[in-house]
């Protein structure tokens, strides 16, 4: 067990958080991340409401320790339910890819999660503070997948 600021928030015993990467990311993957101590986090922005329910059922039934659920923003306006389900049942509500809102913080707290945003930059890092995020993930442009900022990680942690 690792002893941080994130492992006491979010209630992990490892300060790792996993890539929700759609179609790689299962409920049973996540479980496992969860069931090694870390903080597993499920794609929830494709997801039909039927679906992510399903994927939440079997996330629960295979671990007790804490999971997130990520939407991408482009997708979030299909279905607000996500986020009101995502936040009843699991520890993080995680938004990505897009500018921070204010509103989807609040929804997302309202429910019990806590709140996450991934960002590429300074500014956006600053936006989500002020949006009342609970923490903030930064990414830099070295991450895979869909990249937000410009810069390399140290030097946006530095700035």
């Amino acid at each position: 067990m690792l002893d941080t600021e994130f492992t006491r928030l979010v209630g992990c015993s490892t300060p790792i958080q996993s890539v929700p990467v759609p179609g790689i990311a299962t409920a049973e993957f996540v479980a496992a991340v969860c069931n090694a101590g870390g903080l597993g986090m499920l794609s929830g922005g494709l997801a039909s409401p039927e679906t992510l329910r399903a994927d939440l059922d079997r996330l629960e039934a295979n671990t007790s320790g804490p999971f997130g659920v990520n939407f991408l923003m482009p997708f979030v306006t299909a279905d607000m339910s996500l986020i009101e389900m995502a936040a009843s049942r699991a520890r993080v509500v995680e938004f990505f890819y897009g500018e921070p809102d204010r509103e989807l913080v609040a929804m997302a707290r309202a429910g019990g999660a806590l709140c996450s945003w991934q960002v590429g930059s300074v500014a956006e890092a600053q936006a989500a503070e002020q949006a009342g995020c609970d923490f903030i993930i930064i990414q830099g442009v070295e991450a895979g997948g869909h990249v937000r900022g410009s810069a390399g990680l140290l030097p946006v942690l530095s700035g």
